[in-house]
C-alpha cells in the first residue's frame, strides 16, 4: 500500500521549482521522490503557468550570476533529453541611467565569471535595436546569452522526464499536516499519508502555510503581479525572428521588462517587475479592479513606453 512506502524525499509544490527538483533529484540523485501538488497540474493559481519567462545571467546580484552558471547547462540539458524547444536564446539588454550602480556589479559578477557581454551607449542601442530608442545619459549590457523559457512546456516536461525516472506525481493532494522526525509524516486532504526521510517545501505563495505547520514563521509576503500585452504599431521591431531581445529596464522608481513578440501577434509583452502586496494567494482576485492599482500600473508603464 502506498501509505506504507518510505520515500527518500517528498516535495511539496509541483510547480516550476518543485518539478525541477524532482527531475534532478530522481535524475542525477537516482532518489525516489514523490511530488504532491494541491491543485491540478496545469493550474493558474500561482506564478508557474503562462507561455514565456525571461532568463539571463545579467543581473546585478552577483549570487544570482552564480546561480546561472549551474541552471543554463540543466536546462540545455532538459532541452536535449526531451526534444523540446524550452529555452531560446534571443539575447537580452539591460538598460540603466549611467548614475546607477546596476551596470557595474553586473559587469564585475560577468567578469569575474569570463561571461561575453557588450556594452552598449544610448546611441548603440537604437542603432542595433531601433525598437529601443533612449536618450543621452543612457547605458546598457548586452548579454548574448539571455532568453526565453516556454513556462508551461517547461513545467510539463520536468514532470514527465521526472516520471520517466521513476518518480511519483500526486495532483489534486493538499498538506493537511505535516509531523517532522526521523521519517516525515504527510497527511494529505483525503486523510492519506506520505512517508519520507527528507522533506523538501516549494509551495510558492503557499509556503507561508506548509511551514507553519513545522513551527516556521517566516515573514513572507504574497504579491499579486499583473502581465500586460500591448499593441505595437510596428511589430517587426520587436520580434523575436528580427532578433529583438528580451529587456529588463531599471528607471529611477520602477523596475520593468520586456520579451520579443511570439506569443501574441502583433502583442508586445512589457511589464512591471513588481507587484501589490496581497493578503493570501487564495484572494488573489479581490480588488484586483476596484482599488485603481490596475489602472495605476497601466499609467506607469503607458508613461515608459511613450519615453
Amino acid at each position: 500500500m502506498e501509505a506504507l512506502q518510505c520515500y527518500d524525499v517528498a516535495i511539496v509544490g509541483a510547480g516550476i521549482q518543485g518539478s525541477a527538483t524532482a527531475w534532478y533529484l530522481a535524475k542525477h540523485c537516482g532518489k525516489k521522490v514523490i511530488l504532491l501538488e494541491q491543485f491540478s497540474l496545469n493550474h493558474t493559481r500561482g506564478s508557474s503557468h503562462g507561455e514565456t519567462r525571461i532568463i539571463r545571467y545579467m543581473y546585478p546580484e552577483s549570487y544570482f550570476v552564480d546561480m546561472m552558471t549551474h541552471a543554463y547547462p540543466l536546462w540545455h540539458e532538459l532541452s536535449r533529453d526531451s526534444q523540446k524547444p524550452i529555452l531560446r536564446e534571443t539575447g537580452g539588454i539591460t538598460t540603466v541611467k549611467e548614475v546607477r550602480p546596476d551596470l557595474k556589479t553586473m559587469k564585475e559578477a560577468f567578469d569575474r565569471r569570463q561571461l561575453p557581454y557588450t556594452l552598449l551607449s544610448a546611441e548603440d542601442i537604437g542603432r542595433r535595436f531601433p525598437g529601443l530608442q533612449y536618450p543621452p545619459g543612457w547605458e546598457g549590457l548586452y548579454d548574448p546569452h539571455s532568453g526565453v523559457l516556454s513556462a508551461d512546456l517547461a513545467r510539463s516536461t520536468f514532470q514527465s522526464e521526472f516520471a520517466k525516472h521513476g518518480g511519483t506525481l500526486r495532483p489534486n493532494s493538499p498538506v493537511k499536516s505535516i509531523r517532522p522526525g526521523a521519517e516525515v509524516i504527510v497527511v494529505l486532504g483525503d486523510g492519506s499519508v506520505v512517508r519520507a526521510r527528507n522533506l523538501i517545501i516549494t509551495a510558492g505563495a503557499w509556503s507561508k502555510n506548509v511551514l507553519s505547520e513545522l513551527g516556521v514563521h517566516l515573514p513572507l509576503q504574497v504579491e499579486r503581479i499583473n502581465v500586460f500585452y500591448w499593441r505595437a504599431t510596428n511589430p517587426d521591431l520587436y520580434s523575436r525572428q528580427n532578433k529583438f531581445p528580451v529587456l529588463v529596464h531599471y528607471t529611477d522608481t520602477s523596475h520593468f521588462y520586456a520579451l520579443p513578440i511570439d506569443e501574441y501577434p502583433g502583442l508586445f509583452k512589457f511589464c512591471l517587475h513588481n507587484g501589490k502586496p496581497i493578503e493570501s494567494p487564495d484572494c488573489r482576485d479581490k480588488g484586483s479592479h476596484d482599488d485603481g492599482y490596475l489602472a495605476g500600473e497601466v499609467a506607469t508603464l503607458a508613461a515608459a513606453i511613450r519615453k
